[in-house]
């Protein structure tokens, strides 16, 4: 389905309320759902574009369901245009579970941030910093939570300006999501959630994605150049 506006794709509170609409009015129709977003007019798209996936008992009766809320969301001015529903495409299991994960992770984090008396809400977020690097930050806080502690340099680690303990709760609740849906038994897992994570939550995924690999891959450097001397590998 297509937005009229950018910012509206990548606003994370519209879309996860979208997605919700269809798996909310399909019910127990729903096996399993995720949903992501897309803009790439390299490719040839024009318009913001979320696509939603949902796995259900009776495509028929989904379908008339499906095509109803689309109508309804459409007339109340929140899409530009729907298209399908199709076939479900089958992807490997990793990557599924990455965007079920993910897509659970962006309806939780947008429920809590969108409430005011929340100890992180949008408006702490915004007041305080910009909105992709709370998301690294974040993503970062829940890799440590799951185990995966990354080392960041200095100069990137002032780039944060929210507390490590303003993240925790938050964190924790998101961390979960991904060992309750996710696979992070191996490297393949944590890539995917990483770029399913950012795209479902950041303003600019692909630049998020991008800032996210330079702070770890060059902090990783110095890391290393570190660890061979603490080591004893120095020639």
């Amino acid at each position: 389905m297509e937005f009229d506006r950018l910012e509206d794709l990548y606003d994370l509170i519209k879309p996860a309320e979208v997605s919700l609409r269809f798996v909310s009015a399909l019910g127990s129709q729903v096996k399993s759902w995720n949903f992501s977003k897309e803009f790439d007019p390299a490719h040839g798209e024009t318009h913001p574009n979320l696509t939603i996936r949902l796995k259900v008992y009776d495509d028929a009766q989904a379908k008339k369901i499906i095509e109803k809320t689309a109508s309804m969301i459409a007339s109340e001015g929140k899409l530009r245009m729907f298209v399908g529903p199709n076939g479900w495409e089958e992807n490997d299991d990793t990557f599924v579970r990455a965007l079920e994960a993910s897509s659970e992770c962006a309806i939780r984090m947008a429920r809590i941030v969108s409430r005011k008396e929340s100890e992180i809400s949008l408006e702490i977020i915004r007041k305080k910093t910009n909105w992709d690097l709370f998301v690294i930050q974040l993503l970062l806080k829940i890799l440590e939570i799951s185990g995966f502690r990354v080392y960041l340099r200095r100069s990137y680690r002032n780039q944060f300006k929210l507390g490590d303990s303003d993240l925790d709760k938050l964190a924790n609740d998101l961390a979960a999501v991904w060992w309750n849906r996710g696979a992070i038994t191996d490297p393949d897992g944590i890539d995917e959630f990483v770029h399913c994570f950012l795209n479902v939550t950041a303003n600019s995924p692909l630049e998020a994605e991008k800032i996210f690999q330079k702070f770890v891959t060059t902090s990783g450097i110095y890391r290393g150049i570190f660890d061979l001397k603490k080591n004893g590998h120095s020639s």
